[in-house]
């Protein structure tokens, strides 16, 4: 599922700074920002120790939470606008 973004908070990003290698970091970037966006999961099979792998599941957990929670906000919020305005008889709602 494509989406035009997603909260990248900033314990992503301290996770993501603990890795020991540029090129691992660079990686696990990419496949945040392939997941929060694409919802595509990333391959890290040549990851022997499978921190990777434990790391990016984490990843995910919290970009599945604040989706499941933005869209949670959303939906309350388009019901609150369907009932309307203020309530009949509301002074502060009428113009002058």
């Amino acid at each position: 599922m494509r989406t035009n973004g997603f909260t990248f908070i900033s314990p992503i990003h301290e996770m993501i700074q603990s890795l020991d290698s540029e090129e691992s970091r660079l990686k696990m970037y990419e496949a945040t920002v392939e997941y929060g966006l694409n919802g595509n999961v990333a391959d890290f099979s040549e990851d022997n120790t499978g921190l990777s792998k434990w790391f990016f599941s984490l990843i995910m957990k919290i970009i599945d939470d604040n989706k499941s929670r933005t869209e949670q906000i959303r939906k309350k919020r388009s019901e609150a606008g369907k009932l309307g305005g203020a309530p009949k008889g509301n002074k502060n709602a009428c113009k002058k």
